[in-house]
């Protein structure tokens, strides 16, 4: 951060008397604040001006919006002005925006960072449509104060499938494995709630992100251990997550132990192959999936065409390329064209290349550019 730019940036706004107006503001405080110099901007910003600006927009008939009540709300974090904050939420609670997604988890937020879990909680529980990013904030802040338990005693969330998988695939979603894995066990063992189907999903897509194969070998052995392993739902990922962590063999078994495969699982297992390079095997499995009368979808051609890109089949390539819209419906999107294009210009038939270029439907000059300098 240039503080000094900032500074000047501000003094301007200052010296030819531009209205400092809420967003203003607060974008002005994040600046101080990420330069370490709040004392600073509580000296030089005008923030009792500010919310008085806010207040007085309901008396001329201009009701504040919920990115305004959000904007404001962070202020009063930055700055611990808890007070203010409640004055804003008891606003919030007479316009009928309380209870949006917007304000709501700002609010839940400022209680949270303020050390008011209680409050936090209530707001949270009148959140009709919760986010990964509302229950990341409450996941967080419980753990911090160290009693995961009062999430369930405040009666957040009926143990359901759906509220106590949004904070560990809030925190997949972010990379943050450890916080995820940590969250699943928290919730075991401080509240009592069983892993599910979805809990089990998200971790392991945590650990194919992460190539964190070690841990997701312990959580295939759990998904064994609570009857998940033949669902369909979790052996998909963990077939995605064996093939792109180079474990092909496990890949096999564990698609092979589901009764019947549904389309995510046969895409898995296609994707798998082709990772490694096994065209012939992407092949063969392409034509297990037809004869399981399984519908392919465009995910499962980018994984047939990589195969056989990865294993210079052209013509196979080129005919199930031209078979997606024809005997599928299947339109082809930049991936299976970039494919094609990489297939033929790897095996040097530039002007095979150039004809198919020329001949597609979509604009052709990313493709012309990079036919032009990668041969």
């Amino acid at each position: 951060m240039q503080l000094n730019k900032g500074k000047e940036l501000h003094a301007y706004l200052l010296r030819t008397h531009y209205p400092l107006c809420i967003f203003l503001t607060n974008h002005l405080l994040k600046m101080y604040s990420k330069c370490g110099h709040v004392d600073y901007a509580l000296k030089n910003l005008r923030f009792s001006e500010s919310f008085k600006a806010f207040s007085r927009m309901r008396s001329v008939g201009e009701s504040p919006t919920q990115f305004a009540f959000a904007s404001i709300i962070r202020a009063c974090v930055v700055l611990g002005s808890v007070e203010v904050g409640r004055q804003l939420h008891s606003f919030a609670l007479k316009l009928g925006l309380a209870c949006e997604l917007f304000v709501g988890s700002n609010l839940v937020d400022m209680y949270l960072k303020c050390g008011f879990m209680v409050d936090a909680c209530k707001v949270f529980e009148e959140i009709p449509s919760k986010d990964a990013a509302s229950w990341t904030s409450m996941i967080d802040g419980y753990t911090k104060s160290g009693d995961l338990r009062q999430l369930y005693g405040f009666g957040i969330g009926s143990r359901n499938i759906v509220s106590y998988s949004s904070p560990i695939n809030g925190y997949v979603k972010i990379d943050e494995i450890k916080k995820a894995f940590s969250v699943s066990v928290d919730l075991q063992r401080g509240v009592g709630v069983e892993p599910n189907q979805f809990t089990f999903s998200n971790l392991v897509k945590a650990c194919t992100s992460q190539a964190a194969l070690e841990q997701g070998i312990q959580l295939h052995a759990k998904v064994v251990k609570f009857n998940f392993d033949r669902d369909n739902f979790v052996p998909s990922v963990l077939v995605d997550m064996y093939g792109k962590c180079g474990l092909l063999n496990h890949s096999i078994q564990v698609f092979d132990e589901v009764a019947t495969p549904t389309q995510v699982a046969w895409n898995s297992l296609l994707s798998a192959f082709a990772v490694h390079g096994l065209g012939n095997d992407v092949l063969k499995t392409f034509s297990r999936m037809v004869q399981a009368r399984v519908k392919p979808n465009a995910i499962t051609f980018i994984s047939l065409l990589t195969g056989c890109s990865h294993s210079g089949l052209v013509e196979e390539s080129l005919k199930y390329f031209y078979s997606m819209e024809k005997t599928y419906g299947i339109v082809p999107r930049a991936g299976h064209y970039s494919c094609i294009i990489g297939l033929l210009g790897g095996a040097k038939r530039l002007e095979k290349a150039e004809d198919f270029i020329n001949s597609m439907r979509m604009q052709p000059n990313t493709f012309g550019w990079f036919l032009h300098h990668s041969w």
